[in-house]
């Protein structure tokens, strides 16, 4: 203060400035006994500057003038009443702050330190004693509280050189290397720089609307304040690498997917260690555990990405080991067989799901059951297939079955032949298949009979579209069994008419054979003729009777493979082949009609006709005619006349059916008319 302009206050308010190179913040505060405040505002602006220095700082420097020692307010004795009293509300005996008292103006020539000393420390003493304690600290000595420290300046006017050279001893005291740091002995407590200037708003607005101070619970409000705040700010700074790793692990199974999310962990965890290194460790610990939780959330999804990569490997692996051993080496239960695979393969993938596990309370309870749905399909795909392999292995032996029929028919009931010899060998194939689905796959009766049905009505229906396949050939068939069994080996001992009765006698079994395939007669429900809880051989001759009882009650259910119109023309067709047949065998069995003539008589004939026959040769029919008898003969030399017959049956058929047609055209419209 310079008295020649004006004595008034040097400081306003608190300032406050840093020393980076330091690392210290100090207070500059307003002086306590400012005749620039009136009495009610200098009160309440002491208090609270007070309690603001208090709280903020670890050490607290006041400024006494020598001269007024031993005097209450100009020592400033009220603002160490209020930092004593301050100090039990605000810290409770947690941090030990140091207070050095410097004593300004100090002349060693007219003051004796050593008994100011005293004086003050008894002054301290008489003011601790008259504070109202808490019952828990009763006891307590100012020691336990405060280190207290004395120091003197000298007068800044009269004794410029000496102010300044304890000024820079004092000064020096503020470097860390120095024995006698003036921090020695004071436990570090500081607020962090980037969370300071929250919390020195916080305490000014909490100092100033007098509210009940906690100093440790308002840092730990500025600390878990700050620590949210940085783990947010964190992981928004490994957004993009979370981001990142979770599009690749969705792509593809990654071999090193642990060592990335771990080193991602590390990363974050680190940075967030870092930045919140200077604040409470309780309060940083617990948002660090957040943070870890959140960090964990985010590479699980990356990890059930990777787990459903895994899983479709192993699936596919497991479904196709499935297969090729149910092809080649199954046998017994085969869910039995299917779940030990299937247990083998869980196995694995609980293996490679640990290889890329990175937080041991990762749920893996989820990743059961996998193999349920592969276990079931397989099983269908199996029995689908096994009942195509048992429709293919019954349809040729019908076809056998038919052929045999046909190629041994006799007269009989074909139908009756052929549903004896099909059910027989269909029930041999079911008995098997049934032993076999009942032991291995544990279906009940209901699915079982349901399969067994599909079964045989695939069959039904397969055979159904091949008889009607050999229908339109059984004509030619007929035909070339008819040349088997009338052939010049087996008539050779036989007179004309022996001949000719065998002859009719294959002629209508074949015309009753057109007759009987006129309709598709298969018996139905082949599987509920059996008692398979029966040894078969013991009641084949029962099964045969249910075969025939059925034929005969269902006698016009069947479905037709030919109508009569149909049946009609095959006869004819079939009759004009065999016929040449016959002619044939008859002229090798009797001598030519010209063998038994005279050759006398031979010659006349040509003598006499010899002019008719020149007159034929000049005509322009004679070469197309004898081409066509060359061509015909020809033709009944290589036993193939019956092509010709065909087609002009063919022709034939397709006229009628023409006709027919314009026929039933003109009696309609006649009918219209008449109407």
């Amino acid at each position: 203060m310079n008295s020649l302009k004006k004595r008034a206050q040097t400081t306003k308010g608190i300032w406050i400035t840093g020393l980076t190179n330091k690392k210290l913040l100090i207070i500059d505060c307003e002086g306590t006994d400012s005749i620039n405040r009136n009495e009610n505002d200098r009160e309440k602006f002491e208090k609270c500057s007070s309690l603001f220095c208090l709280a903020i700082t670890n050490l607290l420097i006041i400024n006494m003038w020598v001269t007024d020692i031993g005097r209450y307010t100009a020592s400033n004795y009220g603002v160490l009443k209020t930092v004593f009293e301050m100090n039990f509300k605000l810290f409770n005996c947690n941090c030990l702050k140091k207070i050095i008292l410097i004593l300004r103006d100090f002349d060693s020539r007219f003051h004796n330190f050593e008994k100011i000393i005293k004086i003050l420390k008894n002054d301290i003493f008489n003011i601790w004693n008259e504070i109202k304690k808490p019952d828990n600290f009763e006891n307590k000595k100012i020691e336990d509280f405060f280190i207290f420290e004395f120091m003197s300046l000298s007068n800044y006017i009269y004794e410029r050189t000496k102010f300044e050279n304890e000024i820079n001893e004092l000064k020096i005291r503020f470097n860390n290397q120095n024995n006698n740091y003036i921090f020695n002995n004071i436990i570090n407590e500081n607020i962090p720089s980037d969370g300071l200037g929250y919390y020195i708003c916080q305490l000014w607005n909490e100092i100033l609307n007098e509210k009940d101070l906690d100093i440790p619970t308002q840092k730990e409000m500025l600390a878990n304040y700050r620590c949210q705040e940085i783990k947010m700010n964190t992981l928004k700074k490994y957004e993009n690498e979370l981001d990142n790793l979770y599009k690749k692990s969705s792509k593809k199974n990654l071999s090193d997917f642990k060592n990335n999310c771990i080193n991602l962990r590390e990363n974050i965890l680190n940075d967030y260690d870092e930045s919140v290194s200077y604040y409470d460790d309780n309060v940083k610990l617990k948002i660090r555990e957040d943070l870890d939780e959140n960090i964990s959330k985010k590479l699980y999804s990356c990890f059930l990405n990777q787990s459903k990569k895994l899983i479709i490997l192993v699936q596919n692996k497991m479904r196709i080991d499935l297969e090729n051993k149910l092809k080649h080496f199954f046998s017994g239960n085969y869910f039995d067989f299917a779940f030990q695979i299937a247990e083998q393969y869980s196995e694995q993938l609980l293996e490679k799901l640990e290889e890329k596990k990175v937080y041991e309370n990762w749920n893996l309870l989820g990743f059961t059951n996998l193999f349920d749905e592969i276990i079931e399909n397989q099983k269908e795909k199996f029995l689908k297939e096994k009942k195509n392999s048992v429709i293919e292995s019954l349809m040729n032996q019908n076809n056998k079955i038919f052929n045999s029929t046909l190629e041994n028919y006799n007269g009989e009931d074909f139908w009756k032949q052929f549903n004896i010899s099909y059910s027989r060998y269909f029930f041999l194939k079911i008995f098997n298949l049934r032993f076999f689905l009942l032991s291995s796959f544990k279906l009940t009766n209901e699915q079982l009979m349901n399969y067994l049905t599909e079964i045989e009505k695939e069959v039904y229906e397969n055979l159904k579209k091949e008889c009607l396949k050999k229908t339109k050939e059984i004509c030619s068939i007929s035909i070339n069994l008819f040349k088997k069994r009338f052939n010049e080996n087996n008539i050779k001992n036989l007179s004309q008419e022996q001949i000719y009765n065998l002859y009719k006698q294959l002629r209508t079994n074949y015309f009753n054979l057109f007759e009987q395939l006129k309709l598709f007669k298969i018996v139905r429900n082949i599987n509920q003729l059996y008692d398979f809880d029966l040894n078969h051989s013991f009641h084949e001759e029962l099964i045969k009777g249910k075969i025939l009882s059925q034929l005969r009650n269902k006698k016009n259910e069947f479905e037709n493979l030919m109508n009569q119109g149909e049946i009609i023309f095959m006869k004819k067709k079939f009759d004009n082949g065999i016929q040449s047949i016959l002619e044939r065998i008859m002229k090798k069995k009797n001598d030519s009609i010209f063998g038994n003539m005279p050759y006398w008589f031979i010659g006349l004939l040509i003598f006499f006709g010899l002019n008719n026959i020149l007159r034929i040769t000049k005509s322009i029919f004679f070469i197309p005619s004898l081409l066509f008898i060359g061509f015909y003969y020809s033709m009944i030399q290589l036993g193939k006349e019956n092509i010709i017959r065909d087609k002009y049956f063919d022709i034939e058929f397709f006229l009628i059916k023409k006709i027919t047609i314009i026929k039933n055209f003109i009696i309609k419209n006649l009918k219209y008319m008449n109407l």
